[in-house]
């Protein structure tokens, strides 16, 4: 039995938080649905925070088991950024496996207009950013197996996107007065958060219908289904409330001493959607207990 080919793996924004976690776990102890190791690109806007964080996981044990890790330096906002990332990729590996749009913000401005602009630029325009720049990479055709996926047919090749998002952006949370959602969270810029996280759950649905097994006869036609395509699967994957940083300065902390889960918990929801775990929820918001509604 031959080893299967490790699988390129991008997470964007992974230098701490549950992005951090995400590629620690499929750089240590992950393995791919056909049993395949990964090569982590962890994705930093800060080129030593990148370093350092990919340093702090390889001592760990990340990159063992024929996995590996290494950083790429990419800011979601910089479009030269992005290409030079995408073009590192292609050079490097000609083709792209998995990508998590993990990178996200929650911008405590005041001034709703700041923090709507700021949260959308990263949360949404930023992730679409990314996903456009890897589109080509992502629908590379390998030879051999189905790549990123378990269950491909014969006539076709799997790869993964997933979007981390929140449940902060379901429509039908902040409509249900009975629903943990209905309220916003006091001191948190819920309004600008909850409506870029609405946008970015959109967005993955339209990729999903784009790009997904279900609808890409009716997009590309019956001509083009007779060839060997690659599917993406896409997910919006919402791992709950972290204690991380992204809380602010100093609250991670407290929220732990307050039972709030940390960032491991949090990265599995992520995790599962790219090993194989989710598989047949695409275009659906998932979480720890299951689709999520939006």
């Amino acid at each position: 039995m031959t080893t299967p080919e490790r699988l390129i793996c991008l997470v964007t924004g992974a230098n701490q938080g549950i992005g951090y976690e995400v590629a620690k776990s499929l750089a240590t102890t992950s393995r791919g649905p056909n049993g395949e190791a990964y090569h982590v690109l962890l994705g930093s806007r800060d080129a030593a925070k990148g370093q350092k964080a990919v340093e702090s996981i390889q001592a760990g044990g990340g990159g063992g088991g024929g996995s590996s890790i290494t950083p790429l330096q990419l800011d979601v906002t910089d479009l030269a950024s992005i290409q030079a990332a995408a073009a590192l990729v292609k050079r490097d590996f000609g083709r792209l496996d998995v990508l998590v749009n993990n990178a996200g913000v929650l911008c405590q401005d005041e001034d709703v207009v700041v923090a709507l602009r700021a949260d959308l630029e990263v949360n949404v325009v930023g992730a679409a950013a990314v996903t456009e720049a890897f589109l080509p990479l992502l629908l590379v055709q390998r030879d051999g197996d189905g790549g990123a996926g378990g269950t491909a047919a014969a006539d076709e090749e799997e790869r993964r996107v997933v979007f981390v998002s929140s449940s902060m952006g379901s429509f039908a949370g902040a409509a249900d007065p009975g629903s943990r959602y209905y309220r916003a969270v006091t001191g948190s810029s819920p309004l600008e958060y909850r409506v870029s996280k609405a946008a970015l759950n959109m967005l993955m649905l339209e990729y999903w219908k784009r790009y997904g097994a279900e609808e890409r006869c009716a997009v590309r036609g019956d001509k083009e289904e007779k060839e060997k395509k690659v599917v993406v699967r896409v997910w919006s994957a919402d791992p709950g409330v972290n204690a991380t940083n992204f809380m602010g300065p100093g609250r991670a902390e407290m929220a732990r001493e307050r039972g709030i889960q940390g960032p491991e918990d949090g990265a599995r929801v992520v995790v599962g959607c790219v090993v194989g775990e989710r598989d047949g929820l695409e275009g659906k918001v998932v979480g720890r207990d299951g689709v999520q509604p939006f």
